[in-house]
């Protein structure tokens, strides 16, 4: 049996609600794709079972890809925000890490588990955004 949990947003006020439509239970994040510059400007998540979020945000450029194996798991987002989401960093069991955005923000948000706490993961994002990410915040799954 597992629970799901919601930890923020994080961002400034603006663009409008979403929250992702998660797939069955037993589901990992397969990879995030995230569209940035400056700002954090679109997000989406495919999960293992080859079903993907809707595209949050509008970036317009190629995304950059965050592939995570099959024995890993998204455990932990951070970054810097004012206005908008300016910075993400995502962060793995395993240790992979890589961050998105640019450099400003005066405000930090993070959101972890215990990575080696295997039963709680990352599975999904919800926050606000218009043509960009305005605000983040995750939904874990927690095994019981």
């Amino acid at each position: 049996m597992s629970a799901q949990m919601k930890c923020g947003p994080s961002g400034g006020i603006g663009g409008e609600n979403f929250v992702d439509t998660l797939p069955p239970t037993k589901m990992k994040i397969k990879e995030v794709l995230v569209w940035y510059e400056d700002t954090v400007e679109a997000i989406q998540v495919t999960w293992s079972d080859n079903s993907k979020s809707d595209k949050h945000g509008k970036g317009n450029a190629n995304p950059t890809s965050f592939t995570l194996r099959d024995d890993e798991y998204l455990v932990s987002i951070s970054g810097r925000y004012g206005k908008s989401l300016d910075r993400i960093t995502l962060i793995t069991t395993k240790g992979q890490e890589k961050s998105f955005g640019g450099e400003g923000g005066d405000v930090e948000f993070y959101y972890n588990v215990d990575p080696t706490y295997s039963q709680a993961h990352i599975i999904g994002f919800f926050g606000r955004a218009g043509d960009v990410i305005d605000a983040i915040g995750c939904i874990f799954s927690v095994e019981k």
